[in-house]
């Protein structure tokens, strides 16, 4: 980013850095990340909680990222041969396990000033619908 000369904003959202920090090549070396950090705590379920806690961030990223490409690779949806979109259950996991966190480490709001985590879950329910 440095060497870029970009600058963040606070009010920026994750589609908008998904050629940068938020490619899927680097999505894929977070989620290794904490893969590997999952595991390596995998027989203490406090440090399990914070490792998925601290994972977060990245699934927000993945599920916005998916709503604003809505097909492909990265996208909420997978296209069947007859052109038919169905919600991609890699993304359906993904959000389930995000409101499950959120709900267990008491989030309160997934953005700054409103939405609650079941909020989020009923809009993006909406969104695949």
């Amino acid at each position: 980013m440095e060497q870029s000369g970009y600058k963040m904003s606070i009010f920026g959202q994750p589609a908008m850095e998904k050629e940068t920090f938020l490619s899927d090549s680097m999505i894929n070396v977070y989620n290794g990340l904490f893969d590997e950090a999952e595991k390596a705590v995998s027989d203490s379920p406090e440090f399990e909680d914070h490792v998925k806690t601290a994972r977060l961030p990245v699934y927000y990223a993945m599920l916005e990222i998916a709503r604003g490409e809505k097909t492909g690779k990265r996208g909420a949806f997978l296209i069947d041969n007859n052109n038919n979109k169905t919600p991609n259950p890699a993304i359906v996991k993904i959000l389930y396990d995000f409101v499950y966190q959120c709900e267990r480490n008491n989030v309160t709001r997934v953005t700054e000033w409103k939405t609650t985590p079941l909020e989020y879950l009923e809009e993006y329910k909406k969104f695949l619908e």
